[in-house]
């Protein structure tokens, strides 16, 4: 972890931040183990997010989701990630990091998100009847 912070402190342009975001994410499908879905989400945390970082991130959600379950991968998305995230004031950004983690919660859980869709869909149909 000290190499990776070491080399991660090199990364200085937008552009090489998200080339990694989108490296990292991708990786999480192979990988086989949990150790090494913590070493890439350690990896994810030591970047820093611009709004474009943000949404490709977002973009990326169905490569990690499953993985969300082990609790040091959640804590380093919950807490590390999306502080990182939080902090771009833009309102579109946030309101897509407020999404996210909502359902980054949702994930740690287990649950998916459509049931909780469909639930309100048919709420919504019910007060219109």
């Amino acid at each position: 972890k000290n190499s990776m912070k070491f080399l991660f402190g090199f990364i200085e342009k937008e552009k090489q931040s998200e080339s990694l975001i989108e490296k990292l994410c991708s990786r999480f499908r192979a990988a086989p183990d949990v150790e090494q879905w913590r070493d890439l989400a350690y990896c994810l945390s030591l970047l820093n997010f611009s709004e474009r970082g943000v949404k490709k991130l977002v973009a990326q959600e169905k490569t990690f989701k499953d993985k969300l379950v082990d609790d040091e991968v959640y804590d380093l998305f919950a807490s590390t990630i999306l502080a990182k995230a939080k902090k771009i004031q833009k309102p579109e950004v946030r309101g897509l990091v407020d999404e996210f983690s909502r359902k980054i919660a949702l994930y740690h859980t287990g649950e998916e998100e459509e049931p909780l869709i469909a639930n309100i869909v048919v709420e919504q149909a019910a007060k219109e009847e």
